[in-house]
């Protein structure tokens, strides 16, 4: 007999002296009647039902995804029949039929407060139900066993912060908490905290991979004369309330839709705004369900809540132009004020300048990080299934494609515009894991190779960046063993010359200018040692270390000369340094 069998829940039940039965007991029973032989699992005679997981979202210059309690989720409720007298720590499961008991545990009563460490969870989809009597409440807690918790300044030890916790009333009725540990952490520690004279029990369900696993949903369609904002991935809702998304509101829509696509129990959309909460059945993945909000104030949240477990993707849309308007800039010189900015965060390109408050954003979902020249950016899309792309030469004045320079069959992860020679360099990332950086014409001619890193090349750091004033192009690249390769291209007569680096690292490229390369420098780039700023002849030779403080750096002109500009986070503020890039007038 297997620990979901008919014949054991049934004994269960006459074990405990029932007064009255559980509401879906005679059914189950007529099941397991009708049913031969009866030693057959019951979890497999019911329907299946699709489940779903949480994830990591972005946030856009349009919506931001937001998941809510990170990678757990909690609904505390009632879930236990209406029995008397003493309970099997198994019937806390006895709302969720689908589950594979992994933990059992009681105790009690307590005989002092006392922490109780039941096991570990891993990688799964877990259901932690509990009950508890003789006491007020009594708590229930997973810890990241990966988390190493120091001590502070004074010697008193710190106190680990759980992962996810659920009070729990002493009433002897049962409260659940869902976790998922399928991806970070991947394993948790499982603790009860009880009081004197608790009297409780825990018991632990696992979903099947089956209900964890996403499901595939199909494009969503978006209406007619509507602009996309964002489609959202798929998101794991738990608990009430759930995952979701932010939506920036456009200045040019008056109406903001939200397309849900969901798989599993059912969920309820609810939203910050005062609109009432929606229901929507979740039992067909490839049904697309469409809220309406109106497009007032600067935005507001949608979420999603399940009492169950489902799957919810989102997309947002707008009956407008996706243009913002923000607070006006402060006055800068004219030559400043028109300085365009292309900026992507993998699913949107947001367009404009430094000296206006308005932007416009445009999707392009896997668009890479690029570097802008006057007005024009080179921007990578996905086609086909994600696998290739293409380079499209863009206007940020528009905010629109201009032509297509070049596809490619592996993936473009950065450009640069080279507008003194009307050119583009661009990187791309084989499914091989070798790389090519490559340059195209603005009009979409020569297309040429100059430089790659063979798939047998394990490096530890790779740095490419176009000199400020468009004279070269470098790429390098530092194996786990031996000498880091620093690749040099002539911009103007195409020469590419291959340069062996000993001794520092290069682990970030800052800028390169009048023939020296500024550089994030370290012994090891994976190492816990901080970096250094340092200048050095883009040929090789002496590293002289820049003296201001490990931190994010950007290269600067100014009318005296370039300059290296520094920012180094404190707990309540942050401190900006200038240094000469021959290290003199080093000053905050």
């Amino acid at each position: 007999m297997n620990e979901h069998s008919f014949e054991r829940r049934a004994q269960q039940w006459i074990d405990v002296g029932p007064t009255r039965l559980p509401d879906d007991a005679i059914g189950l029973m007529m099941d397991a009647i009708a049913d031969v032989p009866q030693q057959r699992d019951l979890v497999a005679r019911l329907p299946r039902r699709m489940r779903a997981s949480r994830t990591n979202m972005i946030a856009t210059a349009a919506v931001i995804v937001i998941a809510v309690g990170g990678a757990f989720a909690v609904v505390l409720g009632p879930m236990l029949p209406d029995i008397a007298g003493p309970r099997p720590a198994d019937h806390l499961l006895f709302a969720f039929p689908e589950v594979r008991t992994t933990l059992e545990r009681s105790g009690g009563p307590a005989e002092a407060d006392e922490r109780v460490q039941l096991g570990t969870l891993d990688g799964g989809l877990f259901v932690i139900a509990a009950s508890c009597e003789g006491s007020d409440h009594m708590a229930v807690a997973v810890y990241d066993p990966s988390i190493v918790y120091g001590a502070p300044e004074d010697g008193a030890p710190l106190e680990p912060e759980p992962a996810r916790s659920m009070d729990v009333v002493c009433d002897g009725q049962g409260h659940d908490m869902k976790v998922d540990s399928r991806v970070a952490p991947a394993s948790v520690d499982l603790v009860v905290d009880v009081t004197l004279g608790t009297t409780w029990q825990v018991a632990v369900g696992k979903y099947p991979d089956e209900t964890a696993k996403e499901p595939t949903f199909t494009s969503p369609v978006i209406t007619d004369g509507w602009y996309s904002l964002m489609e959202a991935p798929a998101m794991l809702a738990l608990s009430h309330p759930g995952p979701g998304i932010g939506i920036q509101v456009p200045d040019g829509a008056s109406e903001i839709g939200v397309i849900v696509q969901c798989s599993g129990d059912p969920i309820t959309v609810t939203n910050d705004i005062g609109s009432d909460a929606v229901p929507l059945d979740c039992s067909d993945p490839s049904a697309q369900q469409r809220v309406t909000f109106p497009a007032e104030g600067l935005g507001f949240t949608v979420l999603s809540g399940s009492d169950g477990v489902a799957w919810v993707r989102m997309t947002a849309e707008a009956d407008g132009d996706i243009t913002t308007t923000r607070p006006s800039a402060p006055p800068m010189p004219p030559e400043l004020a028109a300085v365009s900015f292309a900026a992507s965060d993998g699913q949107y390109l947001a367009f404009g300048s430094l000296g206006t408050d308005t932007q416009t954003v445009v999707h392009a979902p896997g668009a890479p990080f690029a570097v802008a020249g006057g007005d024009v950016v080179g921007v990578g899309i996905e086609v086909d299934d994600g696998s290739r792309m293409r380079l499209e030469l863009w206007s940020i004045e528009n905010g629109t494609s201009i032509r297509m320079l070049a596809h490619t069959e592996g993936r473009i992860f950065q450009s640069w515009v080279d507008t003194t020679h009307a050119q583009i360099y661009y990187g791309i990332v084989m499914d091989d894991q070798s790389a090519e950086w490559r340059r195209v014409a603005l009009d979409g001619t020569s297309d040429e190779l100059v430089v790659k890193m063979d798939s047998t090349v394990v490096p530890t750091s790779i740095a490419s960046t176009l000199a400020i004033d468009d004279s070269l192009f470098m790429v390098e690249w530092c194996p786990t063993l031996g000498s880091c390769v620093r690749n040099v291209h002539d911009t103007t007569t195409g020469a590419t010359r291959a340069v062996e680096l000993d001794g520092e690292r290069t682990c970030d490229l800052i800028a390169v200018i009048d023939g020296q390369a500024i550089a994030a420098t370290a012994t090891a780039c994976d190492g816990p040692q901080p970096w250094s700023i340092t200048v050095q002849d883009v040929d090789g030779g002496e590293r002289r270390v820049l003296p201001v403080p490990n931190g994010s750096a950007v290269i600067a002109m100014t009318a005296s000369g370039p300059v290296v500009l520094t920012a180094e986070d404190f707990a309540d503020h942050t401190v900006y340094r200038v240094v000469n890039v021959d290290g003199t007038d080093a000053r905050e």
